[in-house]
């Protein structure tokens, strides 16, 4: 009974202020109150009969002719703010209390929808967005409650399948979140804060039933399919109204990465969103990548390693800073690392692609995406062709990019160092008192980087890489053993009173503007990550196999990929760091490299095998154990420090020149560089 006293309240208060203004809603309004008597008697004789009073949900609450009065008011464009926050406030109460007919829904989320393109008051637009939610968690709330329950009518079960797989509905509601989503201005505003988490728990619900019914799963296909196209600032199709702002596609990329994320075993086994997954990912990650990286929201991102100028610490804003649009690249390379990690196995091509597009964005600092051959056509394409664009565009078909000249390309992209005054001035707070340049490195290359740690973190990516065509693990080790090799000592050390604040910029998702750019330190401490983790998976995956076609399969990405990587970049870190989890690290990687290749040399029972893999398995472990000697022991004879001369072992396991960069040497007292004779 005080439900339906407080709605009587409400009605009286609204034909107050309808009376003069709005004749129509007045005569709704008592067309209402001539109901509510009656409504009122029927619930007295609920109580008599049935001794318990009817609860929220109840069929005898849900009247079309309590409700009509609120949505006419809602229907007035020029309605005052006064009305429109009272007629709110009691459609949000009816719908609390589940007094809402189901058919009354679209009729509800018609009149939300014009309110979202006119008013301009924040507590209404604020209260357009609760509403909305209240609507679909009741419809998806109450299909949960039913769900496997036996349903006496037909025409009801189909009533409630209508309601959850209603894509006019589900688009409605979605379209006026991402509508003041973007009309707000700024996504830490009240209105954008409120949209962006109301649009999240609509996706969640969405997705939470698409396998109820052929409907809800259709939903979720086309609700996927337009949340790619609104990542790449395109309008959907499904949502046609919709125009996209930048802000909106960060906060589609963020959804796509929990929805997948969320929904893996999805993605890997119905089909149609396998399909629409393999169509979208490559297409969406270029053009994010590409976005984000070149900064078409503020200027160029410019080189992939920079000085600490002023114009290096950028806005995201869209006047024309110079700088990436820091929301979209974190999401995006958070997006990356969950496909990766996720579908490898499975999505070979697509995989490959996003992987050479890191490794461009490493390389060079930006991304360019190939007009000529379009986005879609790599993902059907087979992997050899999944190059990135620059590469397609300078290098003869059968060359691999950024494997055989990885370092020559870091090289050159690192001529655009700058050690100016600006960057000595832009360090004097962070360096303190040593009064030197310090290098930077811009966001695109350390997330990317990042990507690639958090992929060589996972045995089972490793394994799918070791069979993908096109170099892509020897473009991996190579990219990252190059961003060790050719960084100058000073770049082995963190300096600053900050600089031992380490945080991954894949967490920095609440970052509205871009933040400031990290030392080059935090780009070698990542690659040096990227190359143990490598190696920590190939150990994990020659533990837990025996088979000797895989164990042949893994000594060969061993000797021919990882070791000689590993083992040049972990050298050079021994020779110009003094920081102690670099150092453990490299120590580490040793110690892993020895035995997995003492691992993979048992394990191989075949003659063949055998005398094909026991020497180079041999060398190896003698290179590791060696430098391990050298690090813990005096040297023995054959030994000897040397601060000038470059590492230099014998056999194929570390073959090649280090690369070093050859400057400013470490002083001979805090070198731990060994030379083999």
């Amino acid at each position: 009974m005080d439900f339906l006293r407080q709605v009587a309240v409400d009605l009286h208060a609204l034909r107050t202020e309808a009376k003069r203004k709005y004749p129509v809603v007045k005569e709704a309004v008592d067309r209402a109150l001539e109901v509510l008597p009656l409504l009122q008697q029927q619930y007295a004789a609920l109580v008599r009969t049935e001794k318990l009073a009817p609860g929220p949900g109840h069929s005898f609450f849900q009247s079309e002719s309590v409700l009509r009065p609120f949505l006419l008011t809602c229907n007035h464009t020029n309605a005052s703010h006064k009305i429109l926050v009272l007629a709110l406030s009691s459609i949000q109460r009816l719908v609390s209390w589940d007094a809402i007919e189901p058919a009354s829904v679209g009729s509800i989320l018609r009149v939300l929808q014009i309110q979202a393109e006119k008013t301009a008051y924040t507590d209404v637009q604020v209260k357009l967005l609760q509403t909305v939610l209240q609507l679909m968690t009741l419809a998806y709330e109450a299909t949960n409650r039913k769900k496997g329950a036996a349903v006496a009518r037909t025409g009801q079960r189909q009533l409630e399948n209508e309601l959850v797989g209603n894509e006019d509905m589900v688009m409605q509601a979605v379209w006026i979140c991402v509508h003041l989503h973007e009309s707000s201005g700024s996504a830490s505003s009240v209105v954008g804060n409120t949209a962006a988490m109301t649009i999240r728990q609509l996706v969640s619900l969405a997705f939470s039933q698409v396998d109820s019914s052929p409907a809800a799963k259709r939903v979720g296909v086309l609700l996927f399919q337009d949340l790619c196209f609104i990542s790449r600032e395109e309008s959907g199709v499904w949502l046609k109204r919709t125009a996209v702002s930048p802000m909106s596609a960060a906060l589609a990329v963020e959804l796509l990465e929990t929805i997948v994320a969320s929904h893996k075993g999805l993605f890997r086994l119905d089909v149609e969103f396998t399909t629409v997954l393999k169509q979208q990912m490559v297409p969406l990650m270029q053009s994010v990548l590409e976005m984000s990286c070149n900064d078409k929201h503020g200027g160029s991102a410019g080189s992939g390693i920079t000085g600490p100028t002023n114009t290096s610490i950028t806005s995201s804003s869209t006047n024309g800073a110079a700088g990436p649009f820091f929301p979209l690249l974190a999401r995006g390379m958070r997006l990356a690392s969950t496909l990766l990690c996720h579908f490898a196995d499975c999505l070979v091509g697509e995989c490959a692609s996003i992987l050479h597009a890191l490794l461009e964005i490493i390389a060079t600092g930006t991304y360019t995406m190939d007009v000529s051959k379009g986005p879609q056509s790599l993902s059907n394409s087979s992997p050899s062709l999944s190059k990135s664009p620059r590469a397609l565009s300078k290098s003869p078909p059968d060359s691999k990019y950024n494997a055989a000249n990885a370092i020559a390309n870091f090289k050159e992209a690192k001529s655009f160092l700058a050690h100016s005054n600006l960057s000595i001035a832009g360090a004097s707070n962070a360096s303190g008192s040593t009064g030197g340049s310090i290098n930077f490195v811009t966001w695109p290359v350390l997330l990317s980087l990042e990507v690639l740690n958090r992929v060589c973190q996972e045995p089972d990516v490793v394994a799918a890489m070791v069979s993908y065509p096109d170099g892509v693990l020897v473009a991996i080790t190579r990219t990252t053993s190059s961003v060790i090799m050719t960084s100058p000592p000073s770049d082995f050390k963190p300096q600053g009173p900050d600089a031992t604040a380490l945080r991954s910029g894949l967490e920095l998702l609440n970052e509205q503007e871009t933040p400031v750019l990290q030392q080059f330190y935090m780009a070698v401490r990542v690659a040096a990550s990227c190359q143990c983790n490598m190696a920590a998976s190939v150990f994990e995956l020659s533990r837990s196999t025996a088979n000797e076609k895989v164990c042949e399969k893994l000594a060969k990405a061993c000797v021919a990929v990882v070791a000689p990587a590993v083992v040049k970049s972990m050298n050079c870190v021994m020779r110009h760091c003094r920081e102690v989890d670099l150092v453990t690290m490299s120590l580490k990687a040793y110690h892993v490299l020895a035995t997995i290749a003492s691992r993979l040399r048992a394990n191989m029972q075949g003659q063949t095998a055998r005398n094909t893999w026991r020497k180079p398995m041999d060398e190896v472990v003698l290179t590791c154990l060696r430098v391990l000697c050298g690090f813990s022991f005096p040297l023995p004879d054959g030994i000897r420090g040397n601060t000038k001369a470059s590492i230099s072992t014998t056999g194929s396991g570390s073959s090649g020149s280090s690369d070093t960069v050859g400057e400013s040497g470490a002083d001979d007292s805090e070198s731990c560089l060994v030379t083999i004779s």
